[in-house]
């Protein structure tokens, strides 16, 4: 193949792999903060119960 085709093809997988990267970043913060809340949550309910026994 030619050098050229083969950076032109190489500039779109990459700009492709570019533009998936944010929504990745954005989905694992908010699966990391929900993971974090839930484990808090689960923990003061746990003592709530144990507090009332």
């Amino acid at each position: 193949m030619n050098k050229r085709v083969n950076l032109i093809l190489a500039s779109i997988l990459f700009g492709g792999v570019a533009t998936v990267l944010p929504i990745l970043l954005k989905i694992c913060l908010f699966v990391a903060i929900g993971l974090i809340l839930f484990i808090q949550y689960d923990e003061w309910e746990y003592d709530q119960r144990r507090k009332n026994q």
